[in-house]
């Protein structure tokens, strides 16, 4: 196991999920979880939505780049779609805000749109969108799409 530590049950069966594992997996307050047996093991794991995104956004920037629209979409680990030559380690940006993100923005691509991909609240990936005639609009359509598909606050 990569990240653990021994936690103890309290009366009402209850344990805290640790600052920093909580802050890895952006859970916060009220954030869903799904929490299962799979033979010996309890596994708990982010709301259902999360799930799928990986598999959404492949999907969905595949659509986009039979279109001609070069980008770069990752989610909080990893770059999961590219067919940009942009290359970034995309932990150096995720907990960036947005602000931020803009600013750094010029130092990892000429005219781009860059942005968050925000589900439930959370910041779950990073699109960039390059090489087009209207990328902020590109990549706010991309945006839209994906947290309307995945989002249960919408």
């Amino acid at each position: 196991m990569s990240k653990s530590s021994i936690k103890k049950i309290d009366d009402l069966g209850r344990i805290v999920i640790p600052k920093d594992i909580r802050k890895s997996l952006s859970i916060k307050t009220n954030d869903s979880l799904e929490i299962g047996v799979n033979g010996n093991l309890i596994q708990i794991e982010k709301n259902v939505s999360i799930k799928n995104y990986n598999d959404e956004v492949i999907k969905l920037a595949n659509i986009f780049s039979r279109c001609g629209v070069y980008m770069l979409v990752s989610n909080r680990d990893k770059v999961i779609f590219n067919n940009t030559d942009i290359n970034i380690n995309v932990s150096e940006l995720i907990d960036l805000s947005l602000i931020e993100l803009i600013n750094k923005s010029n130092d990892i691509c000429n005219n781009c749109d860059i942005r968050p991909i925000i589900i439930d609240s959370n910041v779950e990936g990073i699109v960039i969108v390059t090489k087009s005639n209207c990328n902020s609009l590109v990549g706010e359509l991309f945006n839209n799409l994906i947290t309307n598909k995945l989002d249960i606050t919408c």
